[in-house]
Order: C-alpha cells, then structure tokens, then sequence
C-alpha cells in the first residue's frame, strides 16, 4: 500500500441483548473462544444465629461496598422486630433459631439474593440499601440494638452488633468471547436480579455500518438474544 493511500475509515458498532443462559453453550458450538473473564468475591455476614436471614434481611459486601436486602417494613423506621419475632417463632417452629440448628440449614437455602428454596414462594418486596448509615440504622431496627449513630463507622457497629462474615463467594460477573475473529461477545451477570446481558461488537468501514448491524443481528438470532438498544460510537 503506498502511502498516499489511506486505510479505510472504521468505527466500532455495537449492540447490546437480554441473555439466557444458553448463550455460552450456543457460543462453543460455533467456536467462540473465551479471551477474559472477571470475579467478584461476595462476602456474606450475620450474627452467630443467623437473625438477620430469621428476620428475611441479608447483608453483604462487594469490595468496599455493603448491601442490605431486606423487605419494605424493615426498611422503615415504624418496624418493631419483638413484634415480629413473637409472631414467626409462634407460628413457624421451623425457623426458631432454638431449633437444633435449623436455622443454619435453612439460612442455606438462601441465594445472595434474597430467594430461599425455589419451591417455596415469596411476597416480598425487597429493597436494596447501600448507604453506610441507612444500613446501620435498618440493622439496628432489626436487631433491636440502641447505640448512637452519629458517625459510628459500620465496621465498629458490625463488631458491637456480633454481625461476622460467615461465608464469601466467588460470582463470575463478565466474560468476553471472541467469535469468528470478527466478534467480540461480553456476557454480564447482573449481582443483584442475576439478569444476564449480551453486548456484541465488532469493526467496520464508515461505509457500511447498515451492513454491519445486519450481521450483529444475525448473531444474536443465532444465539437466540432479545434486544435492548443500539450504541454507535
């Protein structure tokens, strides 16, 4: 190629979809080769006898990031955790923490999500709290604790409250595939609903990013995708 001849113009097009999880099997079928993947460690807390998965709530932390899922009552400042404890341990002998040691195998059955075994139906409507202090506060509604919150650091209530890491897991949240050399597939777990997405890309000249649409999604019916939108950068 001399050097008064230019190299064609090429822009990035790329397209992101809703994934099942079939999407990586459909992907090794027709040869895509993984090229990276990322972890994400998820560390789990609650007190020696579980009251914050007794009380349907669940604490955890990604990185320097903590999280609490718990339900729309305990999320208000009106909760009265005595109340409900009385009327669960009446009612449900199954999740007495004095139960020799349900409430462990039980606690079990729980995903990071918040969803205990896939059989039993929920109502909830949880909410997810990210916030330093509103975490310490809904705890300590929770767990029906009477400390001053004025700049209590949540490690230091963690320690007063005997709330511990009591398991850690390692999630894969992203991984890139690379498809007949021309494709690159990043498939993402969300951490919270799992909701899994797909953003296919790949390079093409200035002239023919119809054309190059068209083949993304030609891939994504291959791999059986549903859309979301479209992104030219």
């Amino acid at each position: 190629m001399s050097r008064t001849q230019e190299e064609p113009h090429k822009v990035k097009i790329q397209q992101t979809y809703w994934a099942k999880d079939t999407v990586e099997e459909k992907m090794t079928e027709m040869g895509a080769m993984r090229t990276g993947k990322v972890l994400e460690e998820v560390e789990y807390y609650d007190t020696e006898l579980y009251d914050l998965a007794f009380h349907e709530s669940w604490l955890s932390r990604t990185g320097k990031q903590w999280q609490l899922i718990t339900d729309r009552e305990k999320a208000t400042k009106t909760y009265n955790p005595s109340k409900r404890a009385k009327q669960v341990k009446s009612n449900d002998p199954k999740t007495s923490p004095n139960s020799n040691g349900k409430l462990r195998q039980d606690v079990q059955k729980i995903d990071p999500n918040g969803n205990t075994d896939p059989d039993t139906p929920r109502h909830m409507t949880c909410y997810e709290l990210v916030d330093e202090k509103e975490i310490i506060e809904c705890l300590s509604r929770i767990l029906h604790l009477h400390v001053k919150l004025d700049n209590v650091k949540i490690d230091s209530f963690l320690e007063m409250a005997g709330i511990h890491k009591y398991t850690s897991v390692s999630n894969v949240t992203q991984e890139t595939y690379r498809l007949r050399d021309i494709y690159t597939v990043i498939i993402t777990t969300d951490g919270v609903s799992t909701r899994r997405s797909a953003l296919i890309s790949l390079y093409v000249e200035i002239d023919n990013v119809t054309q190059g649409f068209q083949r993304i999604e030609q891939l994504a019916s291959e791999l059986d995708l549903q859309p979301q939108q479209i992104y030219k950068t």
